[in-house]
């Protein structure tokens, strides 16, 4: 079984571990390979603590978690992702598996399978203080291990709820229009293209995203 919770500094190592292997697996042959291999799971770790010790930064991060004892199948096709800080790299399964609990904090002989992130989002002259009109999914990434169990699905939804709950009404994500089961994951679950591109530089070299939208009220 696997369910949602919120994350803590205590998650970062493992945070870091699945944020790491979202790039070398889920990004091979979106990234140049170069840049993937200067990738650093400490560097990682530490930026996850800094994140995740901040209060008030306004990001909230969830992750999905299971027993210690339960494996998925390295076989297994599908790990969701959206990045609008780095890079929209995996892709992510249909599923039924685990539950949508919501918990607090972490627990003894818990496994960290997956995790996501949302935020605030600002279009250009937009105050600070302003309604909150649209939120942004950041990132979600499932470890490669647990693939095709439903694991995507289940913090797809928990952001999605999350994000509904502090009154949002429309969500947006990033991803790399190359990332074909990425956008598959999304469109299934009813975003579609609002036809906005950005070109960054990325270290060293440029990266395309198109950004997606999810209507949030009825």
């Amino acid at each position: 079984m696997s369910w949602i919770r919120r994350a803590t500094v205590d998650d970062a190592a493992q945070i870091a571990r699945i944020h790491l292997l979202g790039y070398t697996v889920g990004a091979a042959g979106l990234l140049p390979s170069d840049y993937l291999a200067t990738l650093d799971a400490a560097e990682l770790e530490t930026d996850w603590r800094d994140r995740l010790g901040l209060p008030h930064t306004g990001t909230r991060t969830l992750v999905a978690v299971a027993n210690r004892d339960v494996h998925g199948d390295t076989d297994a096709d599908g790990a969701g992702a959206a990045d609008g800080a780095d890079v929209g790299s995996a892709s992510a399964s249909d599923g039924a598996s685990g539950t949508g609990r919501v918990g607090g904090s972490a627990g003894r002989g818990e496994r960290v399978v997956g995790f996501a992130s949302y935020v605030r989002s600002f279009d250009p002259g937009t105050p600070y203080d302003g309604p909150n009109e649209y939120a942004e999914m950041t990132l979600l990434y499932v470890d490669p291990d647990h693939w095709a169990h439903g694991i995507g699905g289940l913090l797809h939804d928990a952001v999605v709820a999350g994000m509904r709950d502090e009154g949002y009404h429309t969500a947006r994500l990033w991803a790399l229009p190359g990332n074909a089961r990425a956008l598959g994951f999304y469109r299934r679950r009813g975003w579609s293209d609002d036809h906005l591109r950005r070109v960054e530089p990325d270290h060293g070299f440029e990266l395309t995203y198109q950004r997606y939208r999810l209507p949030l009220s009825d």
